[in-house]
């Protein structure tokens, strides 16, 4: 009985040095710092999201980190048309434990204003994504977060 014990106590405290935990952050800065927070069980990695928005050329740099599911990971680089002047680039990185305070994220460059693509033919040919300005008001992020 006194060993079950043990036994359980022990495994209560590996499973939580086993737990993922991230720094979570966002701020309008190069970077952002913030407190570490332990994952959800299907959150198996931490994320690091640098994005610019322009609106009518303001340019709004925006940075988040987070815990995160690996498949966001895939994601990459992103730009977004959402109508004549407004557009999001965006860039994700993914870790885990100390690789996570060196690695770096670059939101992919647009040296020039690409035109924006009437037709989702089109889209697919210039390698971006267009999403409607009402699917982007509806408040939901675009990384699933």
């Amino acid at each position: 009985m006194k060993a079950s014990i043990i036994l359980y106590v022990l495994l209560a405290f590996l499973d939580q040095g086993s737990s993922l935990q991230c720094e979570v952050c966002d701020g309008f800065e190069q970077d952002c710092s913030g407190y570490m927070e332990t994952c959800d069980p299907d959150q198996d990695t931490c994320g690091i999201i640098k994005s610019e928005e322009i609106f009518g050329g303001v340019k709004i740099p925006l940075n988040w980190k987070s815990c995160v599911t690996s498949n966001v990971c895939r994601n990459g680089h992103f730009s977004f048309f959402l109508e004549q002047g407004i557009r999001l680039r965006r860039s994700i990185a993914c870790c885990t434990g100390e690789a996570c305070r060196t690695v770096s994220v670059q939101c992919m460059s647009l040296t020039a204003p690409l035109p924006l693509p009437t037709q989702p033919s089109q889209a697919a040919h210039a390698g971006v994504s267009v999403i409607s300005p009402a699917l982007s008001s509806a408040g939901t992020s675009l990384w699933g977060l």
